[in-house]
């Protein structure tokens, strides 16, 4: 099996904990990060295939190759190699794993997977992301003022 950058285990291990608390008393962070590392070992032609990028790019973390698509393609458990495509695109050896990067995949290439309700919900619901990625805990008028569609609606 190839090698991630060292940089990335810990934003690995983070986003593991992200992904545990976000899903409750389901998973355990060592359980999530444990799938992840099954993951990457499983799919190793694949995502060990290039050697990493030099810095994250956003152009370069949103888009699919032909190799990409084909890779998601080619076999019956598209949403996991959905989610190994999106993990592997958002490594790089200066700055490690981008969970902010893998977020910004998850909304740019859109719903051909949902390989976690979690990422759905984050992507629709304005008042869970406060309240899940940076920990704040929202007045009831704020979270209204959030999840109002109105158009002329601010919030700060």
């Amino acid at each position: 099996m190839g090698r991630i950058p060292r940089k990335a285990v810990k934003s690995f291990a983070e986003f593991s904990s992200f992904l545990s608390s976000s899903y409750g008393e389901t998973y355990h962070a060592g359980e999530v990060f444990r799938n992840l590392l099954e993951n990457m070992e499983k799919h190793a032609n694949y995502f060990f295939a290039e050697s990493w990028a030099h810095q994250y790019n956003y152009a370069r973390a949103t888009s699919l190759t032909k190799g990409d698509l084909d890779f998601i393609e080619g076999g019956s458990d598209r949403s996991e190699r959905a989610l190994t495509g999106r993990l592997r695109k958002n490594i790089s050896l200066a700055d490690g794993f981008s969970p902010m990067g893998f977020l910004w995949s998850f909304w740019r290439l859109g719903d051909e997977s949902a390989e976690s309700n979690v990422l759905m919900r984050l992507r629709m619901d304005p008042v869970f992301f406060p309240e899940t990625l940076i920990g704040w805990s929202l007045f009831h008028y704020q979270a209204e003022l959030l999840r109002d569609g109105s158009r002329r609606v601010l919030s700060c």
